[in-house]
């Protein structure tokens, strides 16, 4: 997620309190990663972290542009992704990627399993297949009920299919 911590587990202990034991366990626990703290501080952020007095005087208030959002927001889900995927891919010397599955709300999570298939270099024979989905950013609660129903029945569908596919739903 690009949220910041600690949403996942407020959101949990407010709209779905049955769900916290599930990811409290210690084993087969899903995992939450927090985008942004995958990411690297620029140089500017570090010189302003160093040194705040100097900057405080050149602080520039403007909010970034949507662009620039996009492009923050592109890095932070790559940083991401590229570490969850080497962290799983890393089990045993020599394992290939198979699949990436990215399903999320924001092109920008699209732009990012893109660029991490792009840029993987592969091993020996290794085949990755890319699948992406871009779904609606604000879905009712009866579209996302709905959602999670076909999602539960596509989702071997999406891992067995032997290619790369793009869906965009919105």
């Amino acid at each position: 997620t690009n949220s910041r911590r600690p949403w996942v587990s407020d959101c949990i202990e407010r709209f779905a309190p049955e769900l916290g034991e599930v990811f409290d366990r210690t084993e087969r626990a899903p995992r939450v990663v927090y985008a942004r703290e995958c990411l690297k501080p620029s140089r500017r952020e570090q010189s302003a972290q160093m040194y705040p007095t100097r900057r405080r005087s050149n602080v520039d208030h403007t909010p970034p542009s949507e662009e620039e959002m996009t492009e923050e927001m592109t890095k932070a889900k790559f940083a991401a992704m590229k570490q969850e995927a080497e962290l799983f891919y890393t089990r045993y010397p020599g394992q290939s990627w198979k699949n990436i599955l990215s399903c999320g709300d924001m092109r920008y999570e699209h732009f990012a399993v893109q660029e991490l298939s792009f840029k993987r270099v592969p091993v020996g024979k290794e085949r990755l297949r890319t699948k992406s989905q871009v779904l609606p950013a604000t879905p009712t609660v009866s579209e996302l009920a709905l959602r999670l129903q076909f999602c539960k029945l596509m989702l071997p569908a999406y891992i067995f299919y032997d290619g790369d596919f793009e869906m965009d739903l919105q």
